[in-house]
């Protein structure tokens, strides 16, 4: 599963995997508290966060994000991250096994007491066989002397086993982790050659695939001399579509800067992102100039300033 969170010191949003989040194992996508903070994973790091959306796949928050829905954030009961509920409840169980353990040893102890009391009581009662309850009594402290070694190899036999398994299952993890770098690796070199071949002209092809990403930028989005009409009509569409890449539509056929949308929709106000929203779409000199409507003020009596476009209008209702 994929989680959308959003970190509590900068606000920055990203998808995560659930494994990047501390003491997080839900059973389903609806397994999550979003008024609650989080210990999320962030280049090496732990940071306090706040989980927005849980999906099966990261494409189904893509597909949600790019449909241009407003993604709303709740408030906080607590800024901290606390321990979760499974996590208290292995320590209460590992709690558990530790006094059970510490019961019976002290049953044991309290059993070997009760001997010795018994040995002795005999003693005194049969003073002639002091010697042989003695020799027993020493046999049976040897005995348990002897019992207690063994159980503590053994534990520490099994615990040797258990670290040499986890070490060989590191080592595997380990050495597929190698290969599927190398052949990542392969991929991403093949892939950045089809590119170079296919966006630069063929009189401008690379004598070395070793040159740098701005060199190749350069060549792609400057044509060089003697460069064909057909090339510059060619290189000024990738450009024009590149543009367009980066807008994001909002309805009604218009289009604001993605980098823009994407800070509009963190405001957690209602206020804010209509606000922010209105001045992307006609910007501040336009807004000071227009009216809702295009009514007059009953009040003042000026002049009424021309409405707001209507069909910009819609789309910023719309959101």
């Amino acid at each position: 599963m994929f989680a959308y969170v959003q970190y509590i010191d900068d606000g920055v949003k990203n998808i995560v995997h659930i494994k990047d989040i501390k003491n997080f194992d839900p059973k389903n996508t609806e397994d999550y508290s979003a008024v609650h903070a989080y210990w999320i994973l962030w280049k090496g790091e732990f940071f306090a966060g706040q989980i927005l959306m849980l999906k099966d796949t990261s494409e189904e928050i893509e597909d949600i994000l790019g449909a241009g829905k407003r993604i709303r954030v709740p408030k906080l009961l607590e800024r901290n991250p606390v321990e979760s509920q499974r996590n208290s409840e292995r320590k209460e169980m590992e709690n558990t096994a530790m006094s059970q353990k510490a019961s019976i040893i002290e049953g044991k102890r309290a059993s070997l007491m009760e001997i010795l009391k018994e040995r002795q009581s005999q003693k005194r009662i049969q003073p002639l066989c002091a010697s042989n309850s003695q020799s027993k009594r020493q046999r049976i402290l040897l005995d348990d002397e002897t019992s207690s070694g063994s159980d503590d190899e053994l534990i520490a036999k099994s615990e040797f086993d258990e670290l040499k398994k986890k070490h060989t299952v590191l080592g595997h993890k380990y050495q597929e982790a190698i290969s599927e770098l190398e052949q990542l690796r392969k991929l991403n070199t093949e892939l950045q050659k089809c590119l170079v071949s296919k966006i630069l002209p063929e009189n401008n092809s690379l004598p070395d695939f070793m040159d740098t990403p701005q060199t190749i930028r350069q060549s792609n989005l400057s044509p060089p001399l003697n460069t064909p009409q057909a090339t510059v009509v060619e290189i000024s569409q990738q450009k024009e579509q590149a543009s367009e890449e980066e807008r994001t539509h909002i309805g009604e056929g218009i289009y604001i800067n993605t980098n823009q949308w994407k800070r509009v929709q963190g405001n957690s106000k209602d206020s804010l992102f209509v606000k922010e929203l209105a001045v992307c779409i006609w910007g501040t000199n336009i807004l000071a100039n227009r009216s809702l409507e295009g009514k007059s003020c009953p009040t003042t009596k000026t002049t009424p300033r021309p409405p707001l476009t209507p069909h910009k209008l819609r789309a910023l209702k719309s959101k």
